[in-house]
């Protein structure tokens, strides 16, 4: 078997150990991930240790299969996997079975579409929490010929979780949401939960000092960080205006004082005690009172980890300093951007609880029950044997008392489908030479019959009727000559297409009016015709 793994998190570190222990099924793997290792990873993927922190996931995977599967071929890719000239469908047609194992929506979509195009068997695995789940969809030799055509993964819209852009965060934010995201990661930096972290370039507290030192060290980095920070952030500047960036450093900032020059909020803003019998949470709070609870709860967050009583990793919703911390951080940096909410400290820090963590076991199970059902699958093809109705490729582990595992079956496929209620075919040709967007839009004019337009790039229209993609209504017509020139001129220029490239086609009917088709163009040298126009999987 040709495996292909897409995705080295807790998931696919699970999916490689197992592959190291059964190395002689394995012709070859393949690893794609675009990530390196950090600090927090270590304590729930296996394969990385201190000495891979900073490396590249894929590589250090490969370095493990290599190591323990030595009979095996291993390559990996550090790299994104929505690139379609680096991984289309001749990539994934290369191995026989495509498991993914990645948190977001996007790439697991775009690999959906790769493995259908390739018509080859795709496994997809995820978890959240105590929960996960594996879907296997086989390629098209898997069903019988009567067999009704069965869902993609495409077909049918998921659950698509919040994903925040760090940008966003950084930034510009808008919403209790992002503030909440922000603190969790800033909290982490404070405290050097994460070394590689890009959040802010300034230095974590030393936690080891007097409680005067801690929060000295305390101020100037929270100063840094609602205040300098804003002005040395290029980025900052793309997305605020001057006076937007002086606001939000004011508003917050002016409680320091001037922290570099030793002045500022510590005396007038610590008149609190630190004591933890003492120690509550507020429902609503004046800025400057939020900043004393930051400052609290981030001295005694700090005392704790020095003594080892606690080990600060990932956000836990237990530690009520840590809590509180994240909380406060997050009403302060809305109060900074001038964001209002009627959300309380408790509200907010169940909104910050709402991060699911990862959660080994079930990483493992999930795992485990992938691989199963993709050598069952991938050992009914070899034998020729066809789908059978007590073969369930859906499987959902759920924490529940009653049922852990449930499995059920694919559901028809989804005639509105993007990507597999469209047509897809093949146009090979004999050299580069007819690697010309001119060339193409001839001989598919030829099979067709219809009027055509090309989609290039996913959603730039380079063609369309021999008018070359920018002009408009209002555009002045030029005469035909210099028409023809300029949009041959404007193909040229930006129509590069390539061995391997995916285009959609966009083609009018006199019957059924407007239609999509997508054609891969790619050259096989050994061909005798100049170009053959085949379907690839209708």
């Amino acid at each position: 078997m040709n495996l292909c793994i897409v995705g080295c998190g807790g998931i696919g570190c699970e999916v490689a150990k197992l592959v190291a222990c059964s190395p002689a099924r394995y012709a070859s793997v393949a690893v794609i991930d675009m990530d390196t290792v950090e600090l927090s990873n270590i304590n729930r993927q296996f394969l990385y240790s201190r000495d891979d922190v900073g490396r590249e996931k894929s590589h250090a995977t490969a370095d493990y299969l290599r190591e323990k599967a030595p009979t095996v071929k291993v390559i990996s890719y550090s790299e994104t996997i929505i690139n379609p000239k680096r991984f289309g469908p001749r990539f994934f047609s290369q191995y026989d079975v495509i498991v993914t194992c990645l948190d977001a929506f996007a790439p697991r979509r775009y690999v959906g579409e790769m493995c259908w195009l390739s018509n080859r068997l795709l496994v997809d695995a995820g978890t959240s929490g105590l929960s996960g789940s594996v879907t296997g969809y086989p390629p098209t030799s898997y069903w019988r010929a009567d067999d009704p055509t069965m869902e993609c993964y495409n077909c049918y819209n998921r659950d698509v979780r919040i994903e925040i852009p760090i940008c966003t965060m950084k930034n510009k934010p808008t919403r209790p949401e992002h503030c909440v995201s922000y603190s969790i990661l800033l909290a982490q930096r404070m405290y050097d939960v994460d070394p590689y972290s890009e959040l802010i370039e300034y230095a974590p507290i030393n936690i080891n000092g007097s409680i005067d030192e801690v929060l000295s060290d305390l101020v100037r980095f929270l100063y840094y960080s609602f205040n300098t920070h804003l002005s040395d952030n290029p980025s900052a500047s793309t997305v605020l205006t001057l006076e937007e960036i002086e606001q939000a450093k004011q508003r917050v900032s002016c409680l320091f004082g001037a922290p570099e020059s030793g002045d500022g909020l510590t005396q007038p803003c610590l008149k609190h005690t630190l004591s933890p019998l003492t120690y509550t949470l507020h429902e609503h709070m004046s800025t400057e009172q939020t900043l004393k609870e930051v400052l609290v709860s981030a001295v005694l967050l700090a005392r704790s980890i020095a003594s080892n009583e606690y080990v600060f990793t990932t956000y836990d919703r237990n530690n009520p300093h840590l809590v509180t911390l994240v909380s406060g951080l997050a009403l302060l940096r809305m109060h900074s951007f001038g964001i209002t909410t009627a959300l309380t400290l408790f509200e907010l820090s169940t909104l910050a609880g709402s991060i699911v963590p990862a959660v080994t076991f079930t990483n493992a199970a999930v795992a485990a029950l992938a691989m199963k059902l993709a050598h069952m699958i991938f050992s009914s093809f070899l034998a020729k044997q066809h789908h059978k109705e007590n073969v369930l490729l859906q499987h959902f582990i759920k924490n529940s008392r009653r049922s852990l595992l449930i499995s059920d079956d694919l559901r028809p496929s989804n005639p509105e489908c993007a990507v597999c209620g469209i047509p897809y075919y093949i146009l090979t040709v004999k050299d580069s030479s007819f690697l010309s967007i001119d060339t193409i839009i001839e001989c598919l004019s030829k099979e067709l019959s219809a009027t055509i337009s090309v989609i290039y790039g996913g959603d730039v229209l380079i063609y369309e009727d021999d008018v070359p993609s920018g002009w408009t209504d209002n555009s002045s017509t030029p005469e035909s000559g210099e028409k023809a020139e300029t949009a041959k001129d404007t193909l040229q220029s930006i129509a590069q297409i390539y061995d391997g490239e995916l285009l959609k086609i966009i083609y009018s009917s006199h019957d059924q009016g407007r239609l999509s088709v997508r054609v891969m163009v790619q050259i096989d040298s050994s061909m005798k015709e100049a170009y053959v126009f085949t379907v690839g999987r209708a």
